[in-house]
């Protein structure tokens, strides 16, 4: 199945995605399900299409080794951010 256009819009701390494929259709019901590893936001419209959105758990490490001795921290050494993998990579 080709992939169709999703359209994105970039502010300065956020990001906003649409779907425009889906406009105009009517919805007949919205379900949630989350499981350990596993959690999807499914969209059934009336005319038995859907919309699955699969959200996965992100995990961002920020390190740094500071010094506190004289009541105020200061940074001696930072490490590159870690980013957990996604499934989907």
């Amino acid at each position: 199945m080709p992939h169709k256009l999703l359209l994105q819009r970039k502010y300065p701390h956020s990001r906003f995605y649409e779907f425009p494929q889906m406009k105009g259709r009517t919805v007949e019901k919205i379900e949630f399900s989350s499981m350990p590893d596993f959690h999807n936001l499914m969209i059934t419209f009336t005319d038995k299409t859907s919309l699955n959105l699969i959200i996965e758990p992100y995990l961002l490490i920020d390190s740094h080794f500071s010094d506190t001795k004289n009541g105020d921290q200061r940074i001696l050494k930072r490490w590159p951010t870690i980013r957990s993998m996604m499934n989907r990579d």
